[in-house]
């Protein structure tokens, strides 16, 4: 899935992940973007690309009381719940 953007929002959007706690940018470039809200919580890996970025996996996460933290359970491939989750991307950060 891709999120298409201009260079202008590509930037936006990376400068807005660099500085959301919730987002860590890893040693190649990607992010992982932790969403906890609204609900259901996420995790989002996003690769930068010329016009945009690319969807390459997304898993919900499930809260553990034993472990007082969240985990990855079941990953997410279906292309309308990805088109609903690269909305949830631009409105939370653009």
């Amino acid at each position: 899935m891709k999120i298409s953007l201009n260079r202008e929002e590509r930037e936006k959007l990376t400068a807005a992940l660099r500085a959301n706690e919730d987002c860590e940018e890893n040693s190649d470039g990607s992010f992982t973007v932790d969403l906890y809200e609204p609900e259901p919580a996420i995790s989002v890996e996003l690769y930068p690309e010329d016009d945009g970025f690319a969807i390459t996996a997304v898993a919900l996460m499930e809260y553990s009381e034993e472990f007082e933290g969240y985990y990855l359970s079941d990953r997410i491939q279906d292309k309308v719940a990805l088109e609903k989750i690269a909305m949830r991307i631009r409105e939370i950060f653009l």
